[in-house]
């Protein structure tokens, strides 16, 4: 269920025609998301006839209509409209600065001073403050309120720890879709998506050396902890004695604050109306509490708890690195078990750029929901990519994919995934008790923001970054559990202070109970509520391994009272020595649920889920996310096993056999292999997998043609641009597009990462005498036989002309986005140096200066600068980047045919060596199957008479090549491409050569085995 990006002005037209593909794809239904670029004003009348028209039409092709409630991110300021009406609730944050000489001004409300004397803290009266620091360093607290930004409309963040706020949230947003479309809740509609909710300080997502605080803030901790935080203020931000206890205080109310006065109202709105709450979190930041200081503990608050999960944050190759998420998704895997939520949603795939593949999508979505996941996501499916929105995170799940005509193949696959993990129940049998508490305890914006490293007396606090530490402690030792197939659950301590229970040598949490309890690492600190609740579980029997000493903190105080419980129960409270020893342990007191055969635990390489659906049933998902094969035979307890084919939706009888009680499973699974086993007691129709003869085989190495499906494309990025008669050249387009924004008086483009509060950007009205004239130049070696076709963004605000004629647009036919219009201009173009212009009088605020295109029947070839046109040269076998189709973002037909010399009602293409996003296979003429995913083959079951067929693959590349970014210095697989992807480029236009193209082709024969 893709987020489904309203990004320019939307129409019923576009709203029909997405929706559509939509299901043809095979989506579930959307999350209607608002985001930088919508002109349409959101939360007006005319916003609302457009959400009931596509709710209507999702009605019309059986889609659910979900959803979103914010104008982009973070929930709760309502795209300015709650910021508007509630100013004094602002964001407010106590800021720490260390000043070495006297500043002009002293920012905010000065709340203490300090002189620091060595490790000592002074405090000052504010008349003390210049002679101070005459002789020493200060630090000085203020109390400071939020700023406005172009991601919040210009408002400053809300405070989300301010009850009013979430009652006028709900008012302006969550009501208003109520009072329209309440009717249609819990059928059409069953989710509201709140995306990132957090505790905002000087922005959104500040970094700067600040914490939440406010004057109701204080009055609440006085209350709660009988003291005045301003007396201990400079302990949240200095390393001296008790500073611990402080912390520990200030974020379990800032938590508190935070869920009950925000996320609970929301979940209790959406309890009653019959909704799922879901969204996620900035949950990715643990054990950093800046942002939200325990993400489990505020799962309860929602229906249908999610994370997100970005391609570039996924690193397969490096356990630490991949283990940082997988404990998010541990976190909301186990707070979901606890809480008996069925469905866990995240938020996947986007980021990875324009070259994303199948392949990658795949491998994503198998490792999210073997750790839990079964709701996915799609980031993102924009409705537009005209000007800075083709620049937003992609990919993107839309028509502006040539791959997306395919999709299916992959949305069927996570479809019935998503079904079948999200039946029954996993019935995890070890607790991890999670380390949050002791994040809060060492937590130190000011000993971790690298803004002030350079000026903060190395004395104020300890140079170690204790919570980066903690982050990769426990990252290790929870990917080493997931790497050694334990069925394991973090658990928060929070939700056990609420719903903790100890009886007959098990610890419950809610719907859950463990045998086994492991305290890893990193954990310093535990509750009250935590130390009571172990030693009852250690006095009815329970066992508990620990990587460590027994925690020395209780509530953020140093206490004996752990060590105490591990000398009273010395034969329970077992200490391990090593991740190896520890594992041993767990072999003993919890045998593996699903093993090697002989014994010994699986490739560290593969995950593993189960799932008990009744007392006769259990299914096993089983992946390997690895960059190779792996090849093992695997052992389950039970009676008969089916394997069920996610991705044909089949239900195959697997080889195996019988070892005493245990079934034996060969397996080999490729890289982003996997397969779902379900162990029953019932019998269920199925059939072997068919296995090819495969002693005939025909190489296919030479086509009868190699064709493109659509015209060729050069973009031209580089630009000459022209302002108040004055001229810069050889700029690339988004410098040019930026230079322009700030000639008509603003800082950037305003669909750049902005959001619009109402139409205070569209409604802007330029000065006559206003405007632009931007040229494109381009060199044609040999003039296209077929003619040339111009494509452009919204050419109705330009004049254009190609070498000085004026062109019309009128009878102009789309290309590649609804705002793209193409024409031809061949017989206005020359051998040799050509220019495009387009000038603008006056400046329009759609006006984005970017790329331009030029279609048609030709070849390019680097040049310096950039690329020329040429005659098109015969396709062959090879990457078509190197055949003049350096920037072309369709496919390619491979079209062969093959002599059977008998009928066969069984046989497979494979394609070894190729570069794509998806082949799409015909036989015949007809449509045969998709390959995507390794080991790149498609198994086919048909009779196939004797005699000759005919084959084509359709190799299906992606617009990277297009649309870039093409200079950008982030390695690919670690790059985040966003906006800032495409603002490393040249001074001066490129040659051709340093253009970053992938290569994308069949790269090598193919073959038809029978």
């Amino acid at each position: 269920m893709p987020l489904w990006v309203w990004n320019g002005e939307m129409t019923e037209a576009r709203i029909t025609e997405m929706l559509e593909q939509f299901a043809e794809q095979g989506m579930g239904g959307v999350f209607v998301h608002p985001r930088p670029g919508l002109i349409t004003e959101y939360l007006s009348e005319r916003w609302f006839e457009l959400w009931s028209f596509a709710l209507s039409e999702c009605k019309r092709l059986g889609l659910e209509c979900n959803i979103y409630d914010e104008n982009s991110y973070p929930a709760g300021f309502a795209g300015g409209h709650v910021s508007a009406r509630l100013p004094h609730a602002a964001s407010q944050f106590v800021e720490a600065v260390f000043h070495k000489e006297a500043p002009a001004r002293f920012e905010g409300q000065l709340l203490k001073a300090y002189q620091i004397e060595g490790e000592r803290l002074i405090e000052l009266s504010p008349a003390r403050l210049h002679e101070a620091l005459a002789s020493n360093p200060v630090l000085t607290l203020a109390l400071r309120r939020a700023s406005g930004s172009p991601w919040t409309a210009w408002f400053p963040m809300v405070d989300t720890t301010r009850p009013e706020v979430a009652r006028e949230f709900i008012a302006t947003t969550y009501e208003a879709y109520a009072s329209r479309f309440r009717n249609d809740f819990e059928k059409a509609i069953t989710s509201i998506f709140c995306d990132e909710p957090l505790v905002a300080t000087s922005s959104a997502y500040s970094r700067s050396i600040g914490l939440p605080l406010s004057w109701p803030f204080l009055a609440k901790f006085r209350n709660e902890h009988g003291y005045d935080l301003l007396d201990k203020l400079a302990d949240l931000f200095v390393d001296q004695e008790n500073a611990t206890a402080t912390r520990f205080d200030y974020y379990k109310t800032l938590q508190r604050l935070w869920t009950h006065h925000f996320l609970k109202p929301l979940h209790e709105w959406c309890a009653q109306a019959g909704l799922r709450l879901s969204g996620h979190f900035m949950e990715q930041e643990w054990p950093y509490p800046y942002l939200s200081p325990s993400c489990m503990d505020a799962y309860r608050w929602m229906q249908m708890p999610g994370v997100d999960m970005l391609a570039p944050q996924i690193d397969f190759e490096s356990a630490v690195a991949s283990g940082h998420y997988v404990m998010s998704f541990r976190e909301l895997n186990s707070a979901a078990n606890q809480l008996g939520l069925t469905r866990r949603l995240c938020e996947s795939h986007g980021v990875g750029g324009y070259e994303a593949t199948f392949e990658e999508f795949k491998r994503a979505s198998d490792w999210l929901m073997v750790h839990g996941v079964n709701f996915i996501s799609q980031h993102l499916s924009y409705e537009t990519i005209s000007g800075a929105r083709k620049y937003d995170h992609p990919q993107t799940f839309s028509d502006h994919s040539a791959w997306w005509k395919s999709y299916r193949l992959h949305a069927d696959h996570v479809a019935r995934l998503s079904f079948l993990l999200s039946q029954g129940a996993q019935r995890n049998r070890v607790l991890v008790l999670h380390s949050t508490t002791s994040g809060w305890i060492h937590a130190n914006p000011a000993r971790e923001s690298s803004e002030c490293k350079v000026s903060v007396p190395a004395t104020v606090f300890s140079g170690d970054n204790k919570l980066e530490a903690l982050r990769d402690s426990e990252a290790q030792l929870v990917q080493w559990l997931a790497g050694h197939q334990v069925d394991f659950d973090l658990g928060d301590e929070l939700l056990m202070e609420d719903s903790g229970k100890a009886n007959n040598g098990r610890l419950s949490i809610g719907n859950c109970s463990y045998s086994v309890l492991i305290i890893p690492n990193g954990m310093e600190n535990w509750c009250d509520s935590t130390l009571n609740l172990v030693e009852n579980y250690l006095t009815t029997g329970g066992i508990l391994l620990l990587l460590r000493e027994p925690p020395e903190f209780v509530n953020g105080i140093r206490d004996e009272r752990a060590r105490v419980l591990a000398g009273k129960f010395r034969d329970q409270w077992q200490c391990v020595a090593s991740f190896e020893e520890l594992q041993q342990k767990l072999d003993e007191l919890v045998p593996p649920l699903i093993t090697a055969h002989k014994g010994g635990h699986l490739p560290s390489t593969v995950g593993h889920h189960m799932r008990i659906l009744d007392e006769d049933e259990v299914l096993h998902f089983v992946v390997n996310h690895s960059s190779s094969s792996v090849l093992f035979e695997l052992s389950i307890s039970g009676d008969d096993v089916y394997e069920l084919e996610t991705i044909t939706g089949a239900t195959l009888r697997p080889d195996f056999r019988r070892n005493g009680t245990e079934i034996v499973i060969p397996l080999k699974l490729p890289t982003a292999g996997h397969t779902v086993l379900l162990v029953s007691k019932t019998s269920y129709p199925a059939k072997k997998r068919a296995k090819l003869r495969g002693d005939r085989a025909i190489a296919i190495s030479s086509f009868e043609r190699i064709e493109r499906t659509s015209p060729n494309v050069l973009g031209l990025d580089f630009c000459d641009l022209t302002l108040s008669d004055s001229m810069r050249r050889g700029l690339y387009v988004t410098h040019a597009n930026r230079l322009c924004w700030q000639a008509h008086g603003f800082d950037r483009d305003i669909w750049d990462r902005a959001v619009q509060f109402r139409r205070n950007y569209f409604d802007f009205q330029f000065s006559a005498n206003s405007g632009f004239r931007v040229d494109y130049h381009f060199e044609i070696a040999q003039l296209p036989v077929g003619g040339v076709e111009l494509a452009i963004e919204r050419p109705e605000l330009y004049r254009v002309e190609v070498n000085g004629r004026l062109i019309s647009f009128e009878n102009a036919h789309r290309w590649f986005d609804e705002t793209i219009r193409a024409v031809k201009i061949g017989e206005f173009l020359h051998a040799g140096r050509n220019t495009v212009s387009l000038t603008a009088s006056p400046f329009h605020v759609l006006c984005e200066i970017d790329r331009i295109y030029l279609l048609g029947d030709f070849a390019i070839e680097p040049a310096s600068p950039g690329f020329r046109i040429t005659s098109p040269v015969p396709l062959k076998i090879g990457d078509w980047t190197k055949q003049g189709l350096a920037q072309y973002p369709g496919s390619i037909l491979y079209t062969a045919r093959i002599t059977l010399d008998e009928t066969t009602t069984q046989f497979a293409i494979e394609t070894p060596e190729w570069a794509g996003s998806v082949i799409a296979v015909t036989l015949n003429e007809e449509p045969a199957g998709d390959i995507a995913f390794p080991p790149y083959r498609l198994q086919i079951e048909k009779e196939l008479a004797a005699g000759t067929h005919e084959l084509t693959l359709e190799v299906i590349g992606t617009p990277k090549n297009l649309l870039g970014p093409h200079f950008c210095k982030q390695p690919r697989g670690q790059r985040w491409t966003g906006p800032n992807a495409w603002e490393t480029y040249p001074d001066a236009p490129a040659d051709g050569a340093d253009y970053e193209i992938l290569p994308y082709g069949l790269l090598a024969p193919a073959k038809f085995t029978y």
